[in-house]
């Protein structure tokens, strides 16, 4: 069997050594993977896994959005499988901007350096990409929580993290230097830190999917 290490399993399907790792690192219990003393090595299981993992980014899902779906319903088994999620994702949730779409337009929204609400950002915001009340309104499945407000939370906890805004009292928010900064950088590098953003996880999110999963098995 042949074994590789994470930095050529990443070049195998295609990513770079970086970009690579944090999607194996994001998705480690789903990639079949050998320890060896403090090693850990991947076979060719593990890269049929991250292509589909990779073919379902690529489609736009963002790395939450394929974490619910292969935790719910496992990792698709061929091409057909996959345009079949995808199509199904898609033609729910796609016309609602992805969380990675959200980040810039939310700090151009802040950028004159005062300070908003957050329900005056989340208005603009809903402006910016021209939803239609239904849009901004629907929810997940099984779920009251609006999919743009939520997407919006996300991105706001993930710019709050990475000391791009500052929350100057509650719920009002304003645009850092650092922030400012990465409006001014080439789209190159404002795309790697949007990448770097996707995998920090709000902790409201974390909490839902352990309660869901707590739910599951007192259900079982």
């Amino acid at each position: 069997m042949r074994l590789m290490s994470k930095r050529k399993l990443s070049e195998t399907v295609g990513w770079s050594e970086s970009g690579g790792r944090r999607w194996i690192n994001y998705f480690n219990d789903y990639i079949p993977h050998i320890k060896k003393g403090n090693s850990v090595l991947y076979n060719e299981s593990s890269i049929n896994v991250l292509k589909i993992i990779k073919q379902l980014s690529e489609s736009g899902l963002t790395q939450k959005e394929i974490h619910h779906l292969i935790r719910e319903k496992g990792i698709p088994k061929d091409i057909s499988e996959i345009s079949q999620i995808t199509k199904n994702v898609n033609s729910n949730l796609n016309d609602i901007p992805l969380s990675r779409d959200i980040m810039i337009p939310f700090l151009q929204v802040i950028s004159d350096k005062k300070s908003y609400t957050s329900s005056y950002i989340n208005e603009e915001l809903t402006k910016i990409f021209k939803l239609t009340e239904e849009q901004r309104t629907r929810s997940y499945e099984n779920s009251k929580d609006s999919i743009f407000i939520t997407r919006i939370r996300q991105v706001r906890y993930g710019l709050k993290k990475s000391n791009y805004i500052e929350e100057i009292s509650q719920s009002i928010y304003q645009i850092t230097q650092s922030g400012l900064s990465l409006l001014n950088d080439n789209q190159n590098e404002i795309q790697e830190e949007i990448e770097d953003m996707e995998i920090v996880k709000d902790p409201f999110e974390v909490m839902t999917e352990q309660f869901n999963d707590i739910r599951k098995e007192l259900a079982k």
